[in-house]
């Protein structure tokens, strides 16, 4: 609740005394791991990912937001191997999908990441940032109309999103 109200260091102090009371409290690793994840301390959320990890193997919110940690860090190959454990564990979460793809194209692995985006929007065809990254991935693929396709959608769902329109008016030069 502190957290939702942005009182992020008061939901901290209650995020560290949960770990503190019950260490192997899968949720309360996680929660900490994820709090601190959106406060930028991503070495120190990584130590609690791993630990909800270790105490639950099939956790897999974990995996993802780990993935994200180290990704952060700059580690594109353990944030790719987070991902696809996550996608593995749960293959009808978008969520996973668009994160491994995003991991992907950011590896120069723009033909997976596709494949990924795809999933996602299979799953979740109102995912407009899936729409945008796949739009980016088929410009790397010389798709230029797919990514027409998919930049003009990424407007629609989220005509609010200043990146979207700026992306689709680029692409709407170069056609």
């Amino acid at each position: 609740a502190y957290e939702d109200q942005g009182q992020k260091d008061r939901a901290l102090s209650y995020c560290i005394e949960s770990v503190r009371l019950s260490p192997h409290y899968v949720e309360g690793q996680y929660n900490l791991g994820t709090l601190l994840l959106e406060m930028g301390r991503t070495e120190e959320a990584a130590q609690h990912l791993r630990q909800a990890i270790t105490d639950d193997s099939r956790f897999v919110r974990a995996y993802n937001n780990l993935g994200k940690a180290l990704l952060t860090q700059g580690h594109l190959e353990q944030g790719i191997g987070l991902f696809g454990q996550a996608v593995q564990l749960k293959p009808d979460w978008p969520e996973a999908h668009y994160n491994l793809g995003t991991a992907l194209l950011a590896d120069g692995k723009a033909a997976p990441a596709v494949a990924e985006f795809v999933e996602a929007l299979r799953l979740n065809p109102r995912y407009a940032e899936a729409h945008m990254n796949l739009a980016i991935a088929s410009i790397n693929l010389g798709r230029t109309n797919d990514a027409l396709h998919n930049f003009a959608e990424a407007v629609r769902l989220a005509p609010d999103n200043p990146e979207a329109h700026f992306n689709f008016g680029l692409i709407l030069l170069d056609s």
